[in-house]
């Protein structure tokens, strides 16, 4: 599990303490009680879940303060002796969600939250190449859909080692991830489609969109018997075990992805492992450099493999690899002629209400506003009335901030 700075930091603190601030738990817990079903029991689980790993990641004593508070409603006042079940645990709907709940109070008061989560939320199986299409996952926009696909993307990466499990993820990760959440972070949306607006939300996508964020942080990074994974970038810090037997501190320093560079540095631990790192297939020229403390500077072949640079050596406290992904705005073209613009792995939206025509791809940048993945660029456009206009090309991590958009435009 990765802590983060920077844009990924802020936005999970900021949205996650806004969704806990303003989710009434206490209603569901009640619907629970007088036995209105296990949709109430699911949501309370979930919640739990999302509470106990944000608390893993954020040391924000608000967010355990929460988290105990549930676990007190659920599992303390509710019982009517040591050790007796709740009124409400014997009903068949709400057996297994008890059961869930049961074990998360044991694994809060007794054990790691790593163990809770495992139980909560145990692995999922996947069949086939996983049942996955990469291709098809990365135009997700549906809430429920994308929590789900984030750990099945990420386990089709480590069981194949093939990187284009790692585009897929990355893509959904900083697109519908993000864009399905309000700009105060106190909403979710049921979906975030490629055009018009965001669909409303209910209390179930709301716990769905909570969770689906506080998965993050278990994306970015992975390691084997021998090997630790790089998966995704962004300003992180993460501890890994390898093999059961060897602890590693990794720092990855960037502003990815707007920026272009990254900074790996081993913290400490250290001793002969091989290091791969993902390399985005939207790069076509990436580049590594190894500065290494008491050595020569020396360039490094490393020749990529299934999407990967590896690297195999004896590491020491100090050793960085430096990692730079060249990334410019490109316009492609659908079968239907209409544009879209990516700059990396960012997807853009255009605000507008309508779908005006692109009078050219020539991009004006406005530089990379506070909270915002990447930069913003106006583009010309004619709109339907046939007037020349400017709109502004943003993030599509940012759709859900407010107004129409679209991500697609027809040639003039």
């Amino acid at each position: 599990m990765a802590l983060f700075t920077g844009f990924v930091s802020d936005r999970l603190r900021r949205n996650i303490s806004q969704w806990l601030k303003t989710f009434d738990i206490h209603r569901h817990v009640g619907l629970i009680e007088i036995g209105q079903g296990s949709g109430a029991g699911l949501l309370a689980g979930r919640w739990l879940e999302a509470a106990v790993r944000a608390t893993e990641w954020d040391g924000d004593p608000f967010l355990r303060q929460r988290a105990s508070g549930m676990l007190d409603r659920i599992l303390g006042a509710q019982r009517s002796g040591p050790g007796a079940p709740f009124p409400w645990m014997t009903r068949p709907e709400n057996q297994a969600m008890a059961g869930a709940l049961e074990a998360a109070a044991d694994l809060w008061q007794n054990g790691p939250a790593e163990a809770l989560l495992a139980r909560l939320a145990p692995p999922t199986e996947a069949s086939g190449r996983f049942g996955l299409d990469a291709a098809t996952a990365i135009r997700t926009t549906n809430v429920e859909r994308l929590e789900t696909l984030l750990p099945d993307l990420k386990l089709a990466l480590e069981r194949t080692g093939d990187g284009i499990w790692g585009d897929a993820l990355e893509s959904l990760l900083w697109n519908q991830v993000f864009a399905c959440q309000s700009f105060e972070g106190d909403a979710f949306y049921a979906a975030t489609p490629l055009h018009g607006v965001p669909s409303a939300a209910g209390a179930r996508e709301g716990v769905t969109g909570a969770l689906m964020l506080t998965r993050i942080p278990w994306m970015f990074y992975s390691s084997g018997h021998d090997s630790v994974q790089v998966l995704q970038y962004g300003a992180s810090e993460v501890r890994v075990e390898i093999g059961g037997h060897q602890s590693v501190e990794l720092a990855q320093l960037t502003s990815f992805p707007d920026g272009e560079e990254v900074s790996l540095e081993v913290r400490s631990g250290g001793g002969e492992f091989n290091l791969q790192m993902r390399i985005p297939r939207w790069c076509q020229t990436p580049s590594l450099r190894l500065v290494s403390p008491g050595e020569a500077h020396n360039p490094v072949v490393v020749r990529p493999e299934k999407g990967f640079f590896s690297l195999r050596r004896k590491w020491q406290r100090g050793d960085k690899v430096m990692l730079r992904f060249p990334t410019a705005p490109t316009w492609s073209q659908d079968q239907a002629g209409s544009f879209e613009l990516r700059r990396g792995p960012l997807l853009y939206c255009f605000r507008t209400p309508g779908v005006p025509r692109l009078l050219r791809p020539t991009l004006r940048p406005m530089g990379t506003p506070t909270g915002y993945p990447g930069p913003v660029y106006e583009v010309r456009v004619r709109l339907a009335s046939g007037q020349e206009a400017t709109v502004l090309a943003e993030p599509f991590a940012c759709a859900g901030w407010g107004g129409a958009y679209q991500t697609a435009l027809p040639a003039e």
